[in-house]
This record gives C-alpha cells, sequence and structure tokens, in this order.
C-alpha cells in the first residue's frame, strides 16, 4: 500500500514583494512507490521538497530490485533520470532544480503525475502518483514579477499578481520549469509526453518559458539529437482471451501477462471490437394446439477462429472456436479461415 506524508512549512522572515513581511509555504510530499507483478518483492518512496514555488528537490529510493541493473525513472511519461542499483538490489535518484555533482535536474513539478521505475524490459517494477498542489484553489497560475534579485516567479491568482505589479502566465499553474525566464534567454532540451498518433515523447529545444507554457518537461542535455525523453518502450500489448466459466473475456495485456493468466493472444491488439466473442441466437417456436405453448431453444454459435497451434514441432492452422483453441495452446489470430494460412512467418 502506498503511503503520503504530506508537510508544511512557514518560512518567516521572508519579504514580500514591496517589501512587506510574509510567510512562504513550502511542501514536503513523501509518496510510496506500490510494486507491480513484475517485481512483487521490491518497495520504493518518492520523497519531494519544495522550499519555494520555483525550487524544489526530488529523491526516489527503491529496494528489492534487480541488482547491477539500471532502471528509467519516467515523470509523466517522460524519461528524467537513470536509476542504477547496487549488488543488493537497491538504488536512488537524487534531482534538484539546482544540479550539482551526482544530483541531477529536476526540470519538471512531479505534483499530480504518474512516477514509475521501468526496468530494460519496458516493464513498470515500482509505480505511484504524486498527490496534486494539496487543493490549490483554482484560477492560481505562475506569476513572473520584479525584485531585488531579478524577475521571481509565484503561483497566485491573476489579481493577486497584478496587484503585486507581476504579469500572470495563464495556463501555465507551476513554476518548475521557470516561465520567468532567464536573461539572455538561452534554450533547453524540453519534452512533451507522447499524445494522438505519437507513441513516443517528442523533444524540442525552446527557450525555459516556451517549455513552461507548452508544459514540458526540462531534462538534462544539449540536443534533441538522440531523443533523452523517451523511456524503454513498454512491452507490446495483445487482446488476451481469457476463460471465465463457460465464456471468454477479453483483456488488454502484455504477452506474458496473457499467458500467466491462462488465455490465449488473438491477432488483434485491442478488445475493440471483441476477437473473443462469442454470439448467442435464440429461436422460439409455437405450439398450435388447442394448448397454446411456447417452446424456446438457445443455441451457442462459437463463431470459428483462426487458431496457429503447435503440432509436432510445426505451427499449423486450425479453425476452431476461441475456447477449443485456448485448450489446444495456440494463438487466436481472429475470426477467418486458414486459407491463406496467417501462420506462416
Amino acid at each position: 500500500m502506498s503511503t503520503v506524508t504530506h508537510r508544511c512549512f512557514a518560512l518567516v522572515g521572508a519579504l514580500c514583494l514591496g517589501g512587506t513581511p510574509c510567510a512562504v509555504a513550502a511542501s514536503h510530499v513523501v509518496q510510496g512507490l506500490t510494486a507491480t507483478s513484475h517485481a512483487p518483492g521490491a518497495r520504493g518512496r518518492a520523497s519531494l521538497v519544495l522550499p519555494t514555488a520555483a525550487t524544489g528537490r526530488l529523491h526516489v529510493s527503491a529496494r528489492g530490485l534487480a541488482p547491477d541493473a539500471s532502471f528509467d525513472v519516467v515523470i509523466g511519461g517522460i524519461k528524467v533520470a537513470t536509476l542504477t542499483t547496487t549488488p543488493l538490489g537497491t538504488g536512488k535518484v537524487k534531482l534538484s532544480t539546482r544540479p550539482h555533482g551526482a544530483t541531477g535536474l529536476l526540470g519538471v513539478d512531479p505534483r499530480g503525475k504518474a512516477i514509475e521505475v521501468r526496468d530494460d524490459n519496458g516493464d513498470d517494477d515500482l509505480e505511484g502518483d504524486m498527490p496534486g498542489d494539496d487543493g490549490s484553489a483554482s484560477g492560481v497560475f505562475a506569476c513572473c514579477a520584479s525584485d531585488d534579485d531579478g524577475t521571481e516567479c509565484e503561483v497566485e491568482t491573476a489579481d493577486e499578481c497584478t496587484g503585486n505589479g507581476g504579469t500572470s502566465q495563464t495556463g501555465v499553474t507551476s513554476c518548475i520549469p521557470n516561465p520567468c525566464g532567464v536573461t539572455p534567454p538561452s534554450e533547453v532540451v524540453c519534452c512533451l509526453p507522447a499524445s494522438g498518433d505519437n507513441q513516443e515523447a517528442e523533444c524540442d529545444e525552446v527557450s525555459m518559458q516556451e517549455c513552461a507554457t507548452a508544459g514540458g518537461t526540462v531534462v538534462a542535455g544539449t540536443s534533441c539529437d538522440p531523443n533523452p525523453c523517451a523511456p524503454v518502450p513498454s512491452p507490446q500489448v495483445v487482446a488476451c482471451c481469457v476463460p471465465d466459466g463457460d465464456e471468454l473475456d477479453c483483456e488488454e495485456a502484455t504477452p506474458d501477462d496473457c499467458t500467466a493468466a491462462g488465455g490465449s493472444a488473438s491477432g488483434a491488439t485491442s478488445c475493440d471490437p471483441d476477437p473473443c466473442m462469442t454470439s448467442t441466437t435464440t429461436t422460439t417456436e409455437s405450439a398450435t394446439t388447442s394448448t397454446t405453448e411456447s417452446v424456446t431453444t438457445t443455441t451457442e454459435l462459437s463463431e470459428d477462429i483462426q487458431c496457429c497451434k503447435p503440432d509436432d514441432g510445426l505451427t499449423v492452422c486450425d479453425e476452431e472456436s476461441p475456447a477449443e483453441c485456448t485448450a489446444d495452446q495456440g494463438v487466436n489470430m481472429g475470426v477467418g479461415t486458414c486459407d491463406p494460412n496467417p501462420c506462416i512467418p
């Protein structure tokens, strides 16, 4: 079970814009990372500390992982670091908005995003969701305002921002990455999560302000070639026909998970339309005798599918029901015939 700890600290004595004393809230969130079926003995934790709206540090620690191995640390679909385990299967990653030494760059606000520790097969061994901004009021955005130290970023309403002489960055809800930019502006490596038809995280070399406005993540690097944003891709997902009593349920799963569930991988990659579905027809006949009776006959029709199954060291095609294919330890290639043979590579 994952655990979440929230702590808030008041930093008394700070100066607000205009020189008046104010209190700045610092946030500390600890989120447990839950083991998946790929590493059931693993345990992990993500600890986030935000002293100010624009500065912070994140520690991700893990134990019970494969020893002497490398794992991608993924936040919101973007690879942000590599976690390397010891011979005992433990590892830790440290990130900061002010990277130094072995501490890498924290270029995204993790709050409200998923965190995964992913192995080199593309399987998530640990996962968790970082809580959001503790219920911050809607309508608050990043605000860029000048003070004696330059341009600072705070998160506040548009009216508060204007009252403090700042410029509200509408649509930008965090100061990490900092949308207030630097002078002179310089380009950063900005990552945007996969969306739509794009199956891979996108990379662009833009200014910090442009990256923040686009909802991107700034990562350490000097170029988008090769793409530093994309984590190890997840394994291919197939439509898996899993026996459930007299029926077959369709579940989208990896081939390994499908086999572990006692299912049969179909030739489809989606359960819509359902490649495992069997059809049921009902016919009703009425008697014409003086005593009228109703006779209902239910016929289960299991439409034959193309089943690729082992036979004396070969893979042969047979037209049979999904249930028969599963019993024969075959692979469901969907509805159709064996001519042409779909089992020939």
